[in-house]
């Protein structure tokens, strides 16, 4: 265990990179499976919140120092992604069903782009009352609702919806946080939390179908189909915010303390399993290979789920994990080449 870091947190994100790539591995195949399409609702419901929510709370000494150089990991972690995405889809469907775009992107990369975003813009509001901070990020989650349809442009509008989690997350101190999370009558509230909405998201999944476009947080309300009066969309998105900041709490308040074998390295490893997982998920379904199909053939859930471990395994090998490190770092190591 490196020394100084805190094994829930890790554990955490273990247990979220798990969800991400099942979310994402399981995206073709859960319309027609009961149990994936339930699920991928419930995971999308926490997430991408919860991470958020780490990435602002460890985000403080990037901030605060104003580490452009740490910043700039996350947009040339983002270009690596890109290639990667490109390479993948030009192996699995052709060069003439692969597109490569700097300037927009609807796919995974984002999460690279977004992180680099909220860095940069929390660099800037980091003088303001947090209250304003907030208020003036809702409204603008809020407001990219209403266009009339979303644009993948820098993912700035996906940005938007997700900022208010990371900025909770700057604002809130770490071992705070970590006793806040520890607390029995807490962790009892976060097991309760997850159960209901596991159950909510079997239960009602006819009626609450439409709910994962709202948490994935790049559809406008006229794409996602909500009508009626302009407060509508407004309230739908402060309700959603509401959701997920109860099921993030609970499974940050669930997730173990103790070192985990597998969990806790896992968690250590995210940045590489996040921008490796979909790559090798495109190249494993390839039209040219029988995986798609075996899976689609029945047991679906069982066996997505089974690729998914793998794939989380495969790609958390410490030679990815020392890799991306060396990514994130480059920037940083450049700056001071040039400061000599």
């Amino acid at each position: 265990m490196k020394e100084g870091r805190i094994c829930k947190w890790d554990n955490a994100k273990g247990l979220l990179i798990i969800c991400v790539v099942i979310g994402h591995l399981s995206y073709g195949f859960a319309s027609g499976s009961f149990v994936l399409s339930r699920l991928q609702l419930w995971i999308y419901s926490f997430h991408m919140p919860a991470f958020f929510f780490l990435s602002g709370m460890f985000s403080k000494k990037t901030v605060r120092e104003r580490r452009w150089s740490r910043i700039a990991g996350y947009l040339l972690l983002f270009l690596t992604m890109k290639v990667l995405e490109y390479g993948s889809s030009v192996f699995a469907f052709g060069r003439e069903h692969a597109s490569f775009s700097l300037l927009y992107e609807d796919g995974v990369p984002w999460y690279a782009m977004a992180v680099c975003i909220c860095l940069a813009v929390t660099v800037f509001v980091r003088g303001a009352k947090p209250v304003f901070v907030l208020a003036v990020a809702v409204a603008v989650s809020v407001l990219t609702g209403y266009k009339e349809q979303h644009s993948a442009l820098l993912t700035l509008e996906r940005t938007a919806v997700f900022y208010p989690f990371f900025y909770l997350g700057y604002l809130t101190e770490e071992e705070k946080a970590r006793a806040f999370f520890s607390r029995k009558g807490i962790r009892a509230a976060g097991a309760v939390v997850l159960i209901l909405s596991a159950a909510a998201a079997v239960l009602f999944y006819p009626r609450l179908e439409n709910w994962i476009l709202i948490f994935r947080g790049r559809y406008t309300w006229k794409e996602i189909g909500i009508s009626g009066p302009l407060p509508a969309g407004a309230g739908m998105r402060l309700l959603a915010y509401a959701v997920s900041l109860l099921t993030a709490g609970a499974v940050l308040a669930a997730t173990p303390e103790r070192f985990l074998k597998l969990l806790t390295p896992l968690g250590q490893s995210t940045l590489a399993v996040y921008a490796l997982h979909d790559p090798l998920d495109r190249c494993i379904l390839a039209p040219r290979f029988p995986v798609r199909g075996f899976i689609g053939s029945g047991h679906t859930a069982v066996k997505c789920l089974i690729l998914s471990l793998a794939v989380t395994l495969f790609t958390s090998l410490p030679v990815f994990k020392r890799l991306f490190s060396l990514i994130m770092n480059l920037p940083g190591q450049i700056a001071r080449q040039i400061k000599k």
